[in-house]
């Protein structure tokens, strides 16, 4: 077992390193489009870990890498989870949106599908290993398909980079064929933030994107979703050391699969829910009384449950405050 506990964490830690590495690049002036959503819920394996500050969560659609962190105490103990979308990452995430707008309602839906994996410690310390998938099956408004949002910006920036490119090659021809190298200095100076201007374009239209789709999505703020999720948890018991040592057979070793939807009523009101029923093998121990002999004999049996549970929460305000009540059975 503590083999296996080293290679979840080795993994879990070089992906985390990896995202980090490519989110930096990513940065640094590809330019691709994100739709920031205005608040972003822990990831659907933490969900199902009942982990999560909220027993009904709102989803959101991330478009991103992410990791979450769980802390219970100060303790250095890697409770964390990560979640991304591999589906967006592969096919979408590019520097303009005219790939997944002309996309399928199949594929956009598909581009949705985010996969999480964490880890965390519970209280008796045993360790809890699981993952969940999680796709969109219904989204009122998306942003990123608002085309009349994002009119003009790519013949803005295109014009942009047509007329630097310009000015640009005259002033390297100046740079190259003058005899006067007392100009050369003054060229160069004329050159550098111009080409500046031309590296930060990708940059400048991407944050253009961006904004546009948060004001779209601040004024969406209650639209109407649906969301599928299916999960999958571990819960093994741990020694001194922190390795695992047995698998508990109870309901914190189960699978999971749930619905979250929200309705939105005029501007001001939101009501989500959530529909979950989990499923899982416990062990029951008891003492089987040997007629015979008088002796008392341990045993135990497997018995398989399904567990139910619903919530609603209602909120009220808009974008920026919202207040909310919530009910769980």
């Amino acid at each position: 077992m503590s083999h296996l506990r080293q290679s979840i964490m080795t993994l879990l830690f070089l992906s985390l390193l990896f995202y980090y590495s490519y989110a930096q690049q990513d940065n640094s002036g590809s330019g691709k489009v994100t739709a920031k959503e205005l608040s972003i819920p822990a990831s659907p394996v933490f969900d199902l870990m009942g982990v999560t500050p909220s027993q009904v969560t709102r989803t959101s659609d991330i478009k991103d890498f992410k990791v979450d962190w769980s802390f219970k105490s100060w303790r250095l103990n890697p409770n964390l989870a990560l979640q991304s979308q591999p589906v967006w990452e592969l096919f979408y995430n590019r520097k303009n949106l005219q790939k997944y707008q002309q996309a399928s309602s199949f594929m956009r839906h598909l581009a949705s599908l985010d996969f999480s994996a964490g880890t965390v410690q519970n209280e008796d310390n045993d360790r809890r290993i699981g993952g969940a998938f999680k796709i969109n099956l219904f989204k009122r408004n998306d942003p990123l398909m608002a085309k009349e949002l994002y009119a003009g910006i790519a013949e803005k920036y295109e014009h942009e980079k047509e007329d630097l490119e310009k000015q640009l090659k005259t002033l390297q021809v100046q740079l190259d064929t003058t005899t006067d190298i007392l100009k050369k200095p003054e060229i160069r100076k004329q050159i550098e933030p111009l080409e500046d201007q031309y590296v930060s374009i990708s940059k400048r239209r991407s944050e253009e994107i961006s904004s546009r789709a948060k004001i779209f999505v601040e004024e969406n703020w209650n639209a109407s979703f649906i969301d599928l999720a299916f999960g999958k948890i571990f819960t093994y018991a741990t020694d001194s050391t922190g390795s695992l040592t047995a698998l508990r057979l109870n309901r914190n070793t189960a699978s999971g699969i749930w619905i979250n939807a929200g309705w939105g009523i005029g501007n001001k009101i939101l009501v989500t829910t959530l529909l979950r029923s989990s499923f899982y093998e416990e062990q029951v121990d008891f003492l089987l009384h040997d007629l015979s002999t008088g002796i008392d004999q341990p045993e135990h049996a497997i018995a398989k449950n399904t567990l139910f549970t619903a919530g609603l929460n209602l909120r009220y305000g808009g974008p920026i405050y919202t207040f909310f009540r919530r009910a769980y059975l």
